[in-house]
């Protein structure tokens, strides 16, 4: 197993202690999610949802292909549609959607 720890979308220094875990190479074919942590000196470690998803669900929500969400938010593919598929399964994209149709009747 390789892991590789990288600074997280939108990190700038003094924003505190936080790393990406990524698994650069599982063996046996197997596959591992990728995190992101941060500490808090108050309340220690806790897992960070991708700070990029609000971005990628609002352009998603307006047609944008992956490829086309992946070169605008300088993401790879794969975690582009890893992110989609997560908000799939969470409702998130089924009330983006109901949000966006709600505030469209509205402004009409």
């Amino acid at each position: 197993m390789s892991i590789q720890l990288e600074k997280p979308y939108g990190w700038q220094p003094g924003d505190g202690l936080a790393f990406k875990w990524k698994y650069s190479k599982v063996r046996h074919g197997g596959h591992l999610p990728d995190f992101e942590a941060s500490y808090e000196a108050e309340g220690g470690w806790r897992l960070v949802e991708d700070g990029r998803l609000p971005e990628v669900m609002k352009l998603h929500a307006a047609g944008k292909s992956t490829r086309a969400i992946a070169t605008a938010l300088d993401m790879g593919q794969s975690a582009v549609s890893r992110l989609i598929r997560k908000a799939n399964q969470n409702g998130l994209a089924a009330l983006n959607a109901k949000a966006g149709a709600e505030s469209e009747s509205v402004s009409q």
